[in-house]
């Protein structure tokens, strides 16, 4: 149980970066260390990926669209899905594959889902989920997400995040 609590402690966190970890959140984490397990074992295999899809986190590193204000949007279409062999729920996966850019604020990662495109919305710092709302989404502040059923739709919404900054 321990070690379910600290796995779910460390990636409801981003591994301790994210706003939600307080004093009590790393005192509690502390606690659960004390217990049988390897932690460094379980960190380990939390970022595991499959070695066939990682050719994709290149294509996402090399075809992000970044501004000068901090905003970015990564667009997954279902041609670049099928190039890649790679299903709509490993392709998010990859969502933060682009959180360490500098300068990066809001970005904004899209997956053809078929009937819909689903959308995951991250920020550093910038609430995001009352935009994540107005389109009929939801979330954390700074981590939420929205399906919208158009290419043209999902411009509104971008347009919408970049006007936060």
């Amino acid at each position: 149980v321990a070690r379910l609590l600290y796995i779910g402690i460390v990636g409801d966190t981003g591994r301790f970066l994210f706003n939600n970890t307080t004093p009590h959140t790393l005192e509690i984490a502390s606690e659960l260390l004390k217990f049988p397990f390897n932690h460094n074992d379980e960190l380990n295999q939390l970022a595991e990926k499959e070695p066939s899809i990682l050719p994709f986190q290149g294509y996402v590193l090399q075809n992000f669209q970044l501004n000068d204000k901090g905003f970015c949007k990564v667009i997954i279409t279902s041609d670049v899905l099928e190039t890649f062999d790679i299903a709509p729920n490993e392709a998010s996966l990859f969502v933060n594959t682009i959180a360490d850019i500098k300068g990066l604020k809001i970005w904004l990662f899209a997956v053809d889902e078929g009937e819909e495109i689903r959308c995951r919305i991250r920020s550093k710092g910038i609430v995001i989920n009352d935009v994540a709302s107005d389109f009929g989404g939801g979330g954390h502040p700074n981590a939420s997400g929205v399906s919208v059923d158009s290419w043209e739709t999902f411009e509104h919404l971008a347009n919408a995040l970049n006007k936060k900054l």
